[in-house]
């Protein structure tokens, strides 16, 4: 399933000419991938309206006391070396604090004009969250509703870890359909 959703995608294409959408997991341990995928695609002149959607997951790579993830380098990098403007990238993450990286990143002057659309204050875009943009209204047969259910994907994290905690203090986990640490428990 693409990590963004077709509904988010259809409403970008009312507005913008969709060049690429690129999920980064799918290029970030080839970047000669993405750069093959631009080189398609390239302009010797991009219209106003030209964007490349790229699909971001909070997960990075990150050196010790390097400010920014180690995929946003190579993205950064892939799109200047291959001549590309950096204002055709809608970037979609759900790192909120994706623009502090690209501001070290990018040379301070194209961040007024030459820099990415980010949106991460929106999980509604993600195929993975059925609700808002993603969902048509009715969509849910809420009568086949089985369990209260949580998951938290496969990787801990503190406030997944708190949260299970919670969950075992209250003695919830015979109530609830869980899904932790990639083990799922159903009661």
């Amino acid at each position: 399933m693409p990590m963004i959703s077709s509904v988010f995608i259809d409403a970008l294409s009312s507005k913008f000419k969709i060049l690429d959408i690129i999920e980064l997991p799918e290029v970030d341990f080839d970047f000669e991938l993405l750069a093959n995928r631009l080189a398609k695609t390239k302009k010797t002149r991009f219209d106003s309206k030209d964007r490349y959607v790229i699909g971001h997951l909070d997960t990075d790579y990150y050196l010790p006391h390097c400010p920014y993830g180690l995929c946003m380098f190579n993205l950064v990098r892939t799109f200047l070396h291959n001549d590309i403007p950096l204002n055709t990238l809608i970037l979609f993450t759900n790192h909120l604090g994706i623009k502090k990286e690209l501001e070290i990143l990018i040379p301070k002057e194209m961040h007024k004009h030459n820099f990415p659309t980010i949106i991460d204050d929106c999980i509604m875009v993600a195929n993975m969250v059925r609700l808002g943009l993603n969902q048509k209204e009715g969509d849910i047969d809420t009568s086949a509703i089985q369990n209260h259910g949580i998951a938290m994907l496969g990787a801990p994290r503190i406030h997944r870890n708190m949260l299970y905690n919670q969950l075992v203090k209250r003695n919830l986990l015979d109530t609830y359909a869980v899904s932790y640490k990639g083990d799922a428990r159903v009661s």
